[in-house]
């Protein structure tokens, strides 16, 4: 009775043995072949990420995958161990040392990284402040952060510190928004309150008046203006340069003056109406004028002057004065 049991031990083990040998034969007949470096998107790395020819195997996972946008390298020696604990044999025939594994994911668009960060920080210097009025920089270092495929891309503001006097600013980004299970990154940078406000879009000479095509607007730090500085276009264009203008510099009330509609010496057509009554004659400026300003012109026949107020160019008007009605028609 005892020999049959030895006898049935050693039928069972044998048994076993055969079983266990049985995929390896089978994974090595069929030939595992090492893929090289590869990417993945799951959690988990498994033997069909890593070799061809796994055949029932490729699903069983061996290691865990880098964070989402990250890559790490595996030792061969760790890949022939976590497979061989599976029954199978690899004899790593190109003698590699390494692989890298990068695991993909989704990155948060940086822009709505940003608006997270402007729209906190204007919250906290006040409610009339906007977002869309602060301009966020990030340091040079400042990474994606990166979700698994299929995650959602909405992002959230765990902490935020804030320097009110120099703008500095380091806050933890989490994604996606109002999950548990998320993925963080820390950025550092700096916030500027800008404002938008209208320039010269080239040069502009002394004299020339201003037209909207002449007109762009830029966005200029806040800290850059004070309360002479022109922020309206339609308070510019028109006007005319009073001391040449410098391309991308924003305007003050004093770099603009009215624009010359009669000029010193030039010729102006004067008229006066008063009723059904109409008098009008040329005569010459003898000063610059604008819109509404009044002006000494003299009639070229009498060499008589009198006043008269601008109304366009190269046209002007007299007041209801019988001596320069008189000046007018003598």
């Amino acid at each position: 009775m005892t020999r049959f049991f030895r006898f049935a031990n050693i039928v069972l083990a044998l048994v076993i043995a055969i079983h266990l040998s049985t995929p390896a034969q089978a994974a090595g007949q069929e030939g595992l072949a090492l893929k090289g470096n590869v990417k993945i998107s799951a959690d988990v790395v498994k033997i069909g990420d890593l070799f061809d020819n796994s055949g029932s195997f490729a699903d069983v996972a061996i290691f865990s995958s880098p964070a989402p946008g990250k890559s790490g390298r595996l030792n061969i020696a760790r890949i022939v161990t976590a497979i061989r604990t599976h029954g199978l044999v690899w004899d790593n025939p190109l003698n590699k040392q390494s692989i890298v594994v990068t695991r993909t994911g989704s990155a948060v668009p940086m822009k709505a990284i940003k608006a997270l960060i402007a729209g906190r920080i204007a919250k906290i210097l006040g409610d009339d402040k906007a977002a869309e009025n602060f301009e966020i920089t990030l340091d040079r270092n400042a990474s994606t952060l990166v979700v698994p495929i299929g995650q959602p891309l909405d992002a959230e503001i765990l902490h935020l510190s804030f320097d009110r006097q120099s703008g500095r600013f380091s806050v933890v980004v989490a994604a996606p928004a109002d999950k548990k299970n998320v993925w963080h990154k820390t950025y550092r940078g700096h916030s500027v309150e800008i404002a938008r406000v209208p320039v010269p879009s080239h040069q502009i000479k002394r004299g020339e008046t201003i037209s909207r095509r002449d007109i762009e607007i830029i966005k200029v730090p806040r800290t850059r203006l004070n309360a002479t500085t022109l922020r309206d276009p339609s308070k510019i264009v028109g006007l005319a340069a009073k001391r040449t203008l410098r391309i991308g510099k924003p305007l003050r009330a004093r770099d603009l003056e009215a624009p010359t509609l009669v000029s010193k010496n030039s010729g102006v057509f004067v008229s006066y109406t008063s009723g059904n009554l109409r008098l009008s004659t040329r005569a010459r400026s003898l000063s610059d004028g604008a819109l509404g300003e009044a002006i000494t012109v003299i009639n070229p026949k009498s060499h008589r002057k009198f006043q008269a107020t601008v109304t366009g160019y190269g046209r002007a008007k007299v007041v209801s004065a019988p001596a320069q009605i008189a000046a007018l028609t003598n």
